[in-house]
């Protein structure tokens, strides 16, 4: 299993927007093959930080979740909202 966790500062006043933005994005991931989680977490004790939590069967379902259309047309949006890219581990 691969375990990643992607955290984010949200501009000033872009919470909600990143949120609704988000919900395509984790809806689209859970239907994929090798997705066995993927969720947005608010940060606990800031008001911008967040974290998209995701579970995968392996490097290989990753890898193709990397490239669904989906990814590649929302994860801009995220980081337009954003200040800067998210921070992945």
């Amino acid at each position: 299993m691969i375990k990643i966790v992607a955290k984010r500062i949200v501009k000033d006043g872009e919470n909600e927007n990143l949120v609704n933005t988000a919900r395509e994005l984790i809806e689209k991931s859970r239907l994929e093959d090798g997705c066995i989680s993927y969720c947005l977490c608010a940060e606990f004790g800031t008001t911008n930080g967040y974290a998209i939590i995701e579970e995968w069967e392996s490097r290989e379902k990753v890898e193709a979740h990397a490239k669904t259309e989906h990814y590649l047309r929302i994860i801009p949006q995220l980081n337009a909202l954003s200040v800067a890219p998210s921070a992945i581990t």
